[in-house]
């Protein structure tokens, strides 16, 4: 089977919060700002190709000239470039590969297993950092030098993952390469569908009940958010704030779900103490409305790609 090794330049900006540090990988790619400022191409050990052009149609009609159907596509972050293969051009191959779960199976005890460290690492060569200037940079604002260069550093970038690839691959045995092909494939390929009004009703109820919690406590939610407010408003009720002590040594407040001290107070005698505590911990603590409200976006942009929490891509 052959080896197709692909790597995308996008278009970011780190100032508007247009980035992959900012952004879900799918929500990044889809949106309306996304632009792909060129692609690299590498058929088994060929001449890696480049391809730039600010029309999709363009660019898709020149990934057609490939074999995706009949072939394993390898990237350095597959999750990424498959899902523009996918959600952007309508590639599928017949089997994905991922150099960073590679790395990370092979090499658990490496700090970072990103592009850059792991060519270092099994010392095939140097990644470029032209990417760096590139930032707030759309297609239109490169020079043709720029772009040039540009070019040669995503050219380079495609080189190392397909070396890195021939090296770690006969490591691997085929239960962990079908393995990443199904990790990567439930991301890039998605199948569920969210329940939209599901979703957007727990979010609303989650709002609801943290507005509850408040209102029951009679205090400013810049109190409950503030941990010297919060603790000050203890005081106030004749409650001594619990304290605990840092990995460096120094004292802070114990006002976490997990400090027993501090979770006893739900069953204090003074219920104007308990209100205030269990606001504190039903609003300062907003992962259930974060992740309903991500899923809700997700869902409105479409299925919902999944993500693995072992050691393969995540």
């Amino acid at each position: 089977m052959n080896i197709i090794t692909v790597d995308f330049e996008t278009a970011y900006s780190s100032r508007a919060g247009y980035t992959l540090s900012k952004m879900q990988t799918d929500a990044y790619i889809m949106d309306p700002r996304f632009q792909t400022i060129g692609v690299a191409v590498k058929v088994n050990d060929g001449p890696t190709q480049w391809y730039s052009d600010h029309s999709d149609d363009n660019i898709g009609l020149w990934l057609s000239q490939f074999d995706w159907q009949n072939s394993a596509v390898c990237c350095h972050n597959t999750l990424f470039d498959g899902f523009i293969l996918t959600q952007r051009y309508g590639v599928v191959p017949k089997l994905w590969l991922d150099t960073l779960s590679m790395g990370r199976e092979l090499y658990p005890w490496l700090k970072s297993h990103s592009l850059k460290e792991l060519a270092t690492h099994l010392g095939i060569g140097q990644k470029g950092d032209e990417v760096l200037r590139a930032d707030g940079k759309w297609l239109s604002d490169f020079r043709h030098d720029e772009l040039a260069q540009y070019a040669e550093y995503c050219k380079n970038d495609t080189d190392l993952c397909y070396e890195m690839a021939k090296i770690m691959l006969p490591r691997l045995p085929n239960v962990d390469i079908k393995l990443i092909d199904m990790t990567i494939r439930m991301f890039t390929e998605p199948l569920f569908v969210g329940d939209i009004p599901a979703l957007h009703q727990g979010v609303v109820q989650e709002q609801q009940r943290k507005a509850e919690l408040l209102q029951s406590a009679a205090v400013d939610r810049s109190i409950i958010m503030s941990n010297d407010k919060f603790a000050t408003a203890l005081e106030q009720l004749g409650v001594d704030p619990p304290i605990k002590y840092n990995s460096k040594g120094a004292q802070t407040w114990a006002f976490a779900k997990t400090d027993e001290a501090f979770t006893s107070l739900l069953e204090h005698e003074n219920p104007d103490v308990q209100a205030l505590v269990a606001a504190r911990l039903g609003v300062k603590t907003t992962i259930a409305e974060t992740r309903a409200q991500i899923m809700l976006d997700t869902a409105r942009r479409g299925p919902l790609p999944c993500t693995s929490t072992t050691g393969v891509p995540r």
